[in-house]
């Protein structure tokens, strides 16, 4: 390993730069092909994080040794006495790996945002367009009352009911339904046209950052399973008994408003087929929605790593409570701290 580190800083021969220097690498504009080429970047580094030690130091000291790292060029790296260049290098080399996936994780924010920047846009685009048929709506739907309202038999309502449209009663409850879609400000049917272009990329992130649940509860991490298994499919409409999914039990995650989009029942009312296209976004967005609160982290990431990692064990708050309370005057006896509450919250009011 100590060779290998040694080599990140020699010029090989079908390179035109050092190893150490491509591992400074930046993210830049998330096309296809910069996604594709950052996916085996991290792949890279993936690889060398994997062979080196977890280093055992206070995180102050780790971020000052990680700017020292990054400010040294290769010669001046090479330059240095062994075991400091050792040890900078695989500090700076685990940090970064935490980096790029914090990146990738940005990035996949990133976009999910700006497909709903989009959507919402078209949806205000298309209420204006069709302000007009909304008008037409809304004075058919007079009409209707106040043939409703005429003195007569109920036939005779009925009848001036009927003279009163506008038109055909299925085309009425097809311009209804199209409204009814779009209303109440929903932006999701405008999600699938802009996001036919960042599919792919979006897809590239998720292999990247490869969430894990921090909960008991590994619904989506199935749901990213069957993510993986639809990238190649193109078909619209897939059949749930392909994805081996339970219909009952598995789709139960998904928001009201998703699952009028994502699901179609049969007559009996059992889940039929999935709408692929939205079954994906409503998953994307979900594990976007899981890794800001926290249920989904990133392994080894840096600001989306497991926060249950960052709390105490059991033996060191049974060995250091009684000193944490001298020290910050906290009661640490639980009914002793309720009733400090009890009384401060009092007091306030």
């Amino acid at each position: 390993m100590k060779e290998r580190i040694d080599s990140l800083f020699k010029v090989s021969r079908d390179e035109s730069s050092t190893t150490w220097n491509m591992l400074k690498r930046e993210p830049k504009k998330p096309t296809n092909k910069e996604t594709r080429s950052y996916l085996q970047h991290i792949r890279r580094l993936q690889l060398l994080v994997e062979q080196l030690p977890q280093p055992y130091i206070p995180v102050p000291k780790l971020k000052q040794y990680r700017y020292i790292a990054r400010s040294l060029n290769a010669s001046e790296m090479a330059e240095l006495k062994p075991q400091k260049r050792y040890a900078l290098a695989v500090i700076y080399i685990r940090a970064q790996f935490a980096q790029t996936l914090d990146d990738a994780a940005d990035l996949f924010m990133r976009m999910l945002q700006n497909l709903d920047n989009q959507a919402r846009n078209k949806l205000g685009e298309y209420q204006q367009e069709h302000q007009q048929r909304t008008d037409r709506l809304i004075g058919q739907l007079k009409e209707v009352l106040l043939a409703y309202q005429i003195n007569g038999t109920d036939q005779q309502r009925v009848e001036a009911i009927g003279s009163s449209l506008i038109a055909d009663v299925d085309d009425l409850v097809a311009i209804c339904d199209e409204h009814m879609a779009y209303a109440g400000r929903n932006h999701l049917p405008f999600l699938i046209q802009p996001y036919k272009a960042v599919r792919a990329q979006l897809l590239n992130c998720i292999e990247i950052i490869n969430p894990q649940s921090s909960s008991e509860d590994d619904t989506l991490i199935r749901m990213m399973k069957v993510l993986q298994g639809l990238r190649s499919t193109r078909h619209e409409m897939v059949p749930i008994s392909l994805l081996e999914l339970d219909a009952e039990q598995d789709l139960q995650w998904l928001p009201s408003a998703w699952r009028k989009l994502v699901v179609t029942e049969r007559t009996d009312g059992r889940i039929a087929t999935i709408n692929r296209r939205y079954f994906e976004l409503a998953v994307l967005y979900a594990i976007r929605d899981e890794l800001k609160s926290g249920d989904l982290f990133i392994q080894h990431g840096e600001r989306y790593d497991d926060y249950r990692e960052q709390l105490v064990d059991d033996a060191t708050l049974a060995r250091e409570l009684t000193e944490y309370g001298q020290v910050t005057g906290i009661e640490t006896g639980p009914k002793a701290f309720t009733q400090a509450l009890k009384v401060a919250l009092l007091g306030k009011h």
